[in-house]
């Protein structure tokens, strides 16, 4: 644009005698500031008209031209038109009104001006170590909250199907507790070769009295109340046997049902960055929806000369358009 450069020349070299510079910049001190770029003047054109750092290379100012209004930058050079600029006014310099592209201006409520201010936020935020400290917390907050419930489902899951198997030992030692009772019921059938001796010979002295004297035999008892034991305890603890199955079945069912819905409570229906909202968005390149709409416009990436939004996908990094789709 020669044209507003040489506007912008003349205009420069008529003011700058009668109106000092503002500082760290190339502009008369009549011109007024009417905004801010969201990133710096290359640090090039800094350079080469002798500026130094300093948020002075972020303003905009108005060149007070009789014929047009043109609007430069800290180096006095005209804001070209892909240039984007959030606009002020002079008594509140430090409220924005609206974004401007080429001198097409956007209400600050708007959808593009919210994305353009976003990017201005991300950028600060790149820049501003306390700012970026305080983003990292919050995700290693809301990461470590996922781990925890991760573990909490996994442990219960390890517990249901570790759990001692009490059956098993319950029926074995109702067994052996069967098997010691029918053992003390025919031990009195078996035969005592000490006793038939005594019973056999007639002349054995009689015990003294001071001696002690023999305990009686225990009743003989057959085998049918032997049987009939057996048959008594052996099916109460078989119905124990399958009541304690059944149950351990049914915790281990309902563990599992409830993993399985925590797993798909938090795999399918949540955005990927900030995992609250639903996945609305689709990367046209290589097709993966895992962000909403807010989380989207926040990702890193640049507008094309349509105007169409490109950004990079969070889980494959690649570069493209995004459209959103509609449930329902």
């Amino acid at each position: 644009m020669p044209s507003l450069a040489n506007a912008v020349l003349e205009q420069r070299n008529l003011d700058e005698p009668n109106h000092p510079n503002h500082s760290n910049t190339r502009i008369p001190g009549n011109w007024k500031r009417v905004g801010m770029l969201p990133t710096a003047t290359r640090r090039s054109q800094a350079f080469a008209h002798g500026l130094g750092r300093g948020p002075e290379l972020s303003y905009v100012y108005e060149c007070p031209h009789a014929d047009r209004r043109i609007y430069v930058d800290a180096c006095s050079n005209p804001i070209p038109v892909s240039r984007m600029w959030r606009h002020t006014t002079s008594e509140a310099p430090h409220e924005y009104i609206e974004w401007v592209r080429a001198w097409a201006g956007y209400p600050i409520a708007s959808h593009q001006a919210m994305i353009l201010e976003q990017h201005h936020q991300e950028r600060l935020e790149r820049r501003d170590p306390a700012r970026r400290a305080e983003r990292n917390l919050a995700q290693a907050r809301r990461l470590a909250q996922q781990r925890r419930q991760r573990r909490a489902v996994q442990q219960a899951a390890r517990v249901a199907s570790a759990a001692p198997d009490a059956t098993e030992a319950t029926v074995a030692r109702g067994i052996a507790n069967a098997m010691q009772a029918v053992h003390n019921l025919v031990r009195p059938l078996r035969p005592n070769p000490e006793a038939a001796a005594a019973a056999a010979s007639p002349a054995a002295p009689a015990a003294s009295p001071a001696a002690p004297v023999a305990a009686a035999p225990a009743p003989a008892l057959d085998l049918a109340s032997a049987w009939a034991l057996l048959q008594e305890q052996v099916p109460g603890l078989l119905r124990a046997q399958a009541e304690q199955a059944a149950a351990q079945a049914a915790a281990a069912q309902a563990a599992a049902a409830q993993a399985a819905a925590a797993a798909e409570a938090s795999r399918t229906v949540t955005c990927a960055i900030c995992m609250d909202a639903m996945p609305e968005m689709v990367f046209t390149q290589c097709g993966h929806a895992v962000s909403c709409q807010a989380c989207t416009h926040k990702l890193e990436g640049w507008a094309s000369g349509s105007g169409q939004q490109h950004r990079k996908c969070p889980v494959c990094r690649r570069s493209g358009s995004v459209i959103r789709i509609h449930f329902g």
